[in-house]
């Protein structure tokens, strides 16, 4: 079952005056990039579940050398701007519902990002993760962690996004054993991620509340790297679970 329909992303999408605007995409659009850094390898196919608007795209085709491909239900104009307007060449856009059909091709890294949690079945959903990767290939899986601390900050600011994201999904035990039982031969990470953030994507709140979400975090996220203590795992505010697999 979906917990959300191609209205929504469509709405959430176009809503947003910088998606497919150019932008200097750099590490820091991927929270995960230390990760993945030292984990994934170069020069790869690589496809993305759910991909749009496409800056992660972008960001591995740069700083990883991947040949990259998206898959996305909702109109692929969003994507594609941001891969032309930073020269990505190549590159291959899927717009097609997921659960109903599959790309032809097989990829080196297929990985998804804020995707499987949307779903009910999750095992259903990861294993057609699966039957895209080759074989020695890699399975990324990463989705926010709206549970303990960070489920009580939703509860009061974000409500309705509870009910958008399967909670279970977010039990990182959960993906590993999924993917296990999909047949992976490692896990490579299976954790939390950073220490806090919170976010805020609500259009009826007041702006100057989002504003004072963004600055509060935009506040923490300069004092912890500075403290050093930006990545510290944890299960109560952490504000991702990532799991990588090998296959």
């Amino acid at each position: 079952m979906r917990l959300t329909d191609r209205e929504f992303w469509e709405h959430r999408w176009r809503s947003q005056s910088t998606a497919g605007r150019f932008e200097r995409v750099h590490p820091g659009v991927m929270p995960f990039h230390p990760l993945f850094s030292k984990v994934l390898p170069r020069d790869c196919s690589y496809v993305e579940v759910g991909c749009a608007p496409g800056r992660h795209m972008v960001y591995f085709n740069r700083y990883f050398d991947y040949r990259v491909a998206g898959i996305d239900f909702v109109s692929g104009d969003i994507s594609r701007r941001t891969l032309d307007a930073n020269q990505v060449e190549g590159y291959r856009l899927y717009q097609m519902d997921f659960l109903e059909e599959l790309p032809p091709a097989r990829f080196d890294v297929v990985a998804s990002f804020g995707f499987v949690e949307h779903f009910t079945d999750l095992k259903e959903v990861i294993a057609r993760h699966v039957a895209l990767v080759n074989p020695g290939g890699y399975v990324v899986i990463a989705v926010p962690n709206f549970r303990w601390g960070q489920y009580l900050i939703r509860r009061v600011l974000d409500p309705a996004s509870l009910g958008r994201h399967n909670l279970e999904a977010m039990k990182c035990p959960v993906i590993r054993r999924i993917l296990v039982g999909l047949g992976a031969r490692e896990i490579i990470y299976c954790g939390y991620y950073r220490t806090f953030e919170v976010w805020i994507q609500r259009e009826d709140l007041p702006r100057s509340v989002i504003q004072g979400v963004g600055l509060f975090n935009a506040g923490f996220q300069r004092l912890a790297r500075w403290l050093r203590v930006d990545n510290l795992p944890n299960r109560f505010f952490s504000p991702y679970c990532v799991t990588i697999a090998r296959f």
